[in-house]
């Protein structure tokens, strides 16, 4: 399972005219403008937003829809329809943890921007990058390219990008048992994305302050921001953050139960213990039913892991 990072996409065509729609809904609506639509460039913009949506919604459809609208880009030479696509196809085949063939777009996206010289989008590209190289534990090529994307970030002031890339560098010192290091970039995201309001992000960067405090034995801390998260996860009604935000609190409780330097477990004939243990299985179960949820559904991909 993929590690949580939150994809970001840009897209040309404008979302306005669709903001009261999403999933099915916002993808029938779009399919409906595609078949009355004569201009190529018009059916390009529309086929590469309608295959991001089918990202969240039915991968495989979504691929193949991307692969017909990408020929039809190629044809006409439309590079900007080019662009979008690749980074539409990126994001299908990261969401169904194919990393290698999501790298390929996505590099392929990062290369037409940079040829067009957008900053803006660059910073985007490179920060999918980042996230893709993440999943498949190459950390310094994820660094190399959240180091890019931050640096284009500072230079636009672009607050929520610089956040987001805090974050995930945040998350990779993790992973590299770096907590101290790892702890700065977090909670450096955290105060930029207070400011944002922006509540998914917020999760993500508690959920990666949760692991870290907890890879360091601080069990406190580690449940203390997993619960902070999970609250957050339940108010946007996001089931796969709130299955991870249960697996953390699951393997909080495991840890204080089995660690024998965990004077609390161990002391009044391990009564303590057995208390942290019978939690650990609570909340274990509770990531297991809301995954199941969330398989029944056809989105098994969007369950993400930390460690």
């Amino acid at each position: 399972m993929k590690r949580q990072f939150i994809l970001i996409l840009l897209l040309l065509l404008p979302v306005m005219l669709y903001a009261q729609k999403e999933g099915q809904a916002l993808i029938d609506s779009l399919l409906k403008e595609v078949s009355v639509a004569k201009n190529d460039t018009i059916k390009i913009k529309l086929g590469s937003r309608i295959t991001y949506e089918y990202a969240y919604n039915d991968l495989e459809v979504g691929i193949k829809y991307g692969l017909q609208v990408l020929e039809l880009a190629r044809q006409v030479k439309y590079s900007a329809g080019l662009e979008n696509l690749y980074g539409a196809l990126g994001a299908n085949y990261l969401q169904k943890s194919d990393y290698p063939k999501g790298l390929e777009y996505f590099l392929l996206c990062l290369k037409l921007g940079e040829e067009r010289g957008d900053k803006k989008d660059i910073e985007l590209r490179a920060y999918n990058i980042s996230s893709a190289y993440f999943n498949i534990n190459d950390f310094a090529k994820a660094l190399e390219y959240s180091e890019q994307s931050l640096k284009i970030a500072k230079e636009l002031k672009d607050t929520m990008m610089i956040a987001s890339n805090l974050s995930n560098m945040g998350a990779v010192y993790s992973v590299e048992k770096k907590a101290d290091k790892a702890l700065e970039y977090l909670f450096n995201a955290l105060k930029l994305l207070d400011q944002q309001k922006d509540k998914q992000f917020t999760a993500t960067t508690l959920q990666h302050i949760s692991a870290t405090y907890i890879g360091m034995k601080d069990y406190e801390h580690g449940l203390e921001y997993a619960d902070k998260a999970l609250k957050i996860y339940m108010e946007i009604g996001d089931t796969s953050g709130m299955s991870l935000s249960f697996q953390n609190i699951g393997i909080g409780y495991l840890n204080m139960a089995t660690d024998s330097s965990n004077k609390d477990s161990y002391e009044q004939g391990g009564i303590y213990s057995n208390q942290y243990l019978q939690k650990s299985i609570e909340y274990l179960e509770k990531s297991r039913e809301l995954f199941k949820t969330l398989q029944s559904l056809g989105n098994l991909s969007d369950v993400d892991s930390n460690g």
